[in-house]
């Protein structure tokens, strides 16, 4: 039965076609997702929250069982999960769980009425495998599964429309097992076998069927050389690469079973596909997808991935002698299983789906979006380790950065430097010019060494080397060891080996080393096309006020981490002043430095002034300068916000003698409110503001510090809720059907971490009428050959309102004889043979919405013609 399914397969999709096709012409205000996920369902967002969601609890419940797993979801509600919801995929059409009470696949209040859990009773260690994932593609319109992944990944998998060469034997071996599958159901009425292993040896004689090649990560079972048993990744399973869920399901055009086969994790595939046997869609490969939709969240998504890099960096380096690998790939299926990971999402390169090699810039390789230098792991310093390798990753705002101390920053053009930089960006700009003359004379490509324009084309070795760089200044270039004496990059990192000069102009060439070359905030990039600028972190912003308070107190706790360190090297005594661990403890002046403090943040340390520029106190008063440690007590304070300023006024950070922060209020919020106007029509804008209300009784206006959160789709409608472009600045959706009330959540998150949180209702006006769809309503049946007939064709808009668009409309047959003469004027062709139908066809556009409508009619054979003559006798 399953075999024989193709062509019910192929005519669901048509219809999906047919569907989406009719969307797009009656509903142009319908949002257009992106390239990245162009076919996610509306309700992508909360089904990668649900998701991660039940992901957390399951990992909470592993925490607590000795890292095993639950038999079954439901275990986790309501302990771990309380929302029934949670369980739910909205784009499922079984309805929306108000209870959990089983765990039945597709069934009411099921823990399983969306998703199917992969995970029962297994343990969290080793290889990473597939936790929760959709149970039918048909959640998410057809086109993929959302899963959640052991390592903490949630990701959506789109199927392929080309075949992939990593999983040809994977796919190969799906389908024997697939149409053994389909043996089996048409010898047992159409039920699937209880068991995978059932399977062997009656239907399937070889136990490697049963496994993925690419299932050969350390500690992995072998390929089988039997089947015994159906436990999930175990030797001689039948389990040991795919994940069976169709066990005594029965295979139906009624009772579509969804998922029967997959791989049990993307790590059998190098970490970014999954293959499957879908039966609404058979088998195929799905490839996970890039989980952002504009600029600011890839740039997001790409620091969260240097950020993976960075700590399985320090991950290898504390078994390493602080050293950290000579090539990334050798964190690949060692601490990142997932390929992507090295992958810009702004990269125009495309996405690697196996790692198999570290060439800069490469397909299929670590470096693909991101430039690895090595060196040595050091919480306190601040080498450059790693960072995109083209500002184009970045549509050219700016770079990610990993240093030394395993922090990963995005770094953009800032105004703000040291004197000795703009000499540092001086000595770029020639050896700029030097490149350019080199490759002039090398058929356009760069030199594979920054030493080879010594002394040809720089004959100064200063030119190398910026004079804030505590490396000594070269006297001579004879090497390209970074860092090195006398070497091209003593100061500099060279970037354009294998490069020519018609790369991308924003490819990376030259740049700094080490943030401390310009005093420990920034670094200097030349690029491409020859412009040498400085970049640096942008300041966090303080538009979430508990946001910058939980930076400033992770601040504290270094100074606090440094201050004991010092104090057991030196019997206990603390020193005398901060400035003695920079730049040697703390390279980044920004530790010192509170992100809601007004002053701007320092660009070096050069005093201990309180409360001045470039000072260990800026932000902060050390207050136990010299004192013994050990005979503080506990709650002695080491130092503290120098003003309560730096937290709105509301409280002050304070970092006790046992080298822990606290957060210590003056007031905290009680309430919040929302105000602003009720009705906003269609497409217009509205300005909302919130006020906090305190438990002193003062209030503040707070809208800038508050979230302001939409519904992710209007109910009913399907339709966007409109957007807010800035907090408490909301923009309408273009159309709405009829007044449709939007519901906004407002919350609000004081410095000390109280939360107060509200909800107004705003009703989005129908305003401005919308075209929704044609009709030919007016108009005979029936035309004689020969004759014409008048239509009138009718558009009915979103207010119900109607208007006759015979005119204005195009006119054209469907199908069958005819024409058209003027608008709604048919033609019928002088003869037919016979009563022949027809269908004729309005085509009317208004604004940016489209729309058609037909109407069937018959052509009469109403004349008679002379057929023929015959002579006959009496």
């Amino acid at each position: 039965m399953i075999g024989l399914r193709r062509s019910h397969v192929a005519l669901g999709l048509i219809g999906a076609s047919v569907i989406l096709v009719a969307l797009t012409l009656t509903r142009a205000a319908m949002p257009i997702r992106s390239w990245e996920d162009p076919f996610a369902p509306y309700s992508s967002e909360t089904v990668r929250s649900n998701l991660q969601t039940i992901a957390s609890a399951l990992y909470t419940y592993a925490a607590e069982n000795q890292n095993y797993l639950p038999p079954r979801l439901s275990t986790l509600y309501p302990a771990y999960v309380s929302d029934p919801a949670v369980f739910w995929n909205p784009g499922d059409t079984d309805p929306c769980p108000t209870t959990i009470d089983n765990d039945e696949p597709n069934q009411p209040n099921s823990a399983q009425v969306s998703f199917q859990f992969l995970g029962a009773g297994r343990r969290l260690r080793g290889t990473p495998f597939i936790l929760v994932q959709d149970n039918a593609m048909r959640n998410n319109w057809g086109v993929g599964v959302h899963a959640a992944i052991s390592d903490g990944r949630v990701e959506f998998f789109v199927f392929s429309m080309a075949p992939l060469p990593i999983t040809q034997t994977a796919l190969e071996n799906l389908m024997q097992i697939t149409m053994a599958l389909g043996t089996y159901a048409q010898e047992n009425e159409n039920r699937l076998p209880p068991t995978l292993s059932a399977l062997y040896p009656t239907y399937i004689s070889d136990p490697a069927v049963f496994w993925n090649p690419g299932d050969n990560l350390p500690g992995d079972p072998p390929a089988p050389t039997t089947i015994d048993n159906d436990v999930p990744d175990a030797p001689n399973s039948a389990q040991i690469s795919y994940t069976y869920l169709g066990a005594n399901k029965t295979v139906s055009e009624e009772d579509l079973v969804g998922i029967v086969l997959q791989d049990n994790s993307p790590c059998n595939n190098g970490g970014a596909v999954i293959n499957m046997f879908d039966t609404d869609a058979t088998i195929l490969s799905c490839v996970q997808i890039p989980s952002c939709a504009d600029a600011a969240s890839c740039k997001a998504v790409a620091q969260h991935k240097l950020d993976l890099i960075g700590k399985a960096l320090y991950g290898y380096a504390t078994e390493n002698q602080e050293v950290f690998p000579k090539n990334l790939s050798m964190l690949y299926r060692d601490s990142i299983f997932d390929p992507t990971v090295f992958w810009n999402p702004g990269d125009s390169d495309p996405c690697p789906l196996i790692i198999n090699n570290d060439a800069p810039n490469q397909p299929d390789s670590t470096q693909t979006s991101f430039a690895y230098f090595g060196g040595h792991a050091d919480v306190f310093q601040t080498a450059v380790v790693a960072q995109d390798n083209s500002l184009a990753n970045n549509d050219g705002m700016g770079v990610h950065v990993l240093t030394a101390d395993a922090s990963a920053e995005f770094f953009e053009r800032c105004d703000r430097w040291l004197p000795h930089t703009e000499t540092a960006r001086s000595n770029l700009r020639l050896i700029d010019q030097a490149l350019r003359a080199y490759a002039a004379a090398h058929n356009d490509q760069y030199p594979d060494k920054l030493s080879q324009l010594h002394p040809t084309y720089i004959g100064t070795p200063a030119v190398f080397w910026n004079p804030g760089d505590h490396d000594p200044q070269p006297t001579t270039i004879n090497n390209d060891a970074q860092n090195g004496a006398d070497s091209a990059q003593v100061s500099y990192h060279y970037l354009g080996a294998g490069y020519t000069t018609a790369c991308n102009p924003g490819v990376i060439l030259v740049e700094d080393n080490d943030l401390l070359n310009n005093g420990g905030t920034g670094i200097n990039i030349l690029t491409a096309d020859g412009v040498a600028d400085y970049f640096a972190p942008a300041p966090p912003s303080c538009q979430h006020p508990f946001d910058c308070t939980m930076v400033a107190a992770s601040r504290l706790r270094s100074i606090g981490r440094a201050l004991y360190v010092y104090a057991t090297e030196n019997d206990f005594r603390l020193p005398s002043r901060l400035s003695m661990f920079h730049p040697y403890w703390f390279a980044k002046p920004t530790t010192f430095w509170h992100p809601g403090d007004s002053d701007p943040y320092p660009l070096t340390i050069d005093n201990d002034d309180l409360d001045q520029p470039n000072s260990t106190q800026i932000s902060f008063e050390f207050v136990a300068a010299g004192q013994d440690l050990e005979e503080l007590p506990p709650d002695a304070i080491l130092a503290q916000d120098n003003t309560p300023a730096n937290n709105g006024g509301n409280g002050i950070l304070v970092l006790y003698a046992d080298i822990h922060v606290e957060y210590v209020p003056i007031r905290s919020v009680t309430s919040i409110a929302v105000s602003g106007p009720d009705t906003v029509p269609e497409g217009g804008t509205a300005t909302y503001t919130c006020t906090a209300t305190y438990d002193d009784g003062t209030t503040q206006d707070v809208t800038a510090g508050s979230l302001w959160r939409l519904p992710y789709i209007l109910p009913d409608t399907f339709s966007e809720p409109g957007t807010f472009t800035a907090p408490g600045m909301y923009t309408a959706p273009d159309t709405v059907l009829a007044d449709t009330p939007v519901t906004v959540h407002v919350s609000y998150t004081d410095e000390g971490g109280v939360k107060q949180e509200t909800d107004m209702t705003v009703t989005v006006q129908n305003t401005v009428r919308v075209l929704r769809y044609l009709s030919i309503a007016s108009g005979p049946d029936t035309v004689p050959e020969g004759g014409t007939a008048d239509y009138t064709c009718t558009a009915i808009y979103d207010d119900e309102s109607t208007q006759d668009v015979t005119a204005a409309a195009t006119w054209s047959m469907y199908w069958g004889p005819g024409s058209f003469t003027t608008p709604g004027t048919y033609a019928a062709p002088g003869t037919v043979w016979s009563d022949t139908s027809a269908a004729i066809l309005a085509h009317y556009t208004e604004g940016d919405v489209t729309s058609v409508a037909f109407k069937a009619i018959t052509v009469l054979n109403s004349i008679r013609i002379l057929n023929s003559v015959s002579i006959s006798s009496e």
